[in-house]
């Protein structure tokens, strides 16, 4: 049983829940999903729960 998540469509939900469907905008969901791609996103998860990244690691990886 796979009981993954889709993460991308997970932060959609939760951004219209927290700044409500007509108040989402494409600036938005393009800024959290840059977020869910870098700092929120926990790829060495052995024995850690869910443990944000360093934003300073993330600006190194994605430099200017």
């Amino acid at each position: 049983m796979n009981t993954s998540i889709d993460s991308a469509q997970y932060v959609v939900n939760w951004i219209e829940r927290r700044y409500g469907p007509n108040n989402t905008t494409p600036e938005i969901l393009q800024a959290w999903d840059l977020l869910r791609l870098s700092v929120y996103n926990n790829t060495y998860a052995a024995g850690v729960n869910s443990v944000v990244k360093s934003i300073f690691v993330s600006l190194f990886a994605f430099p200017p």
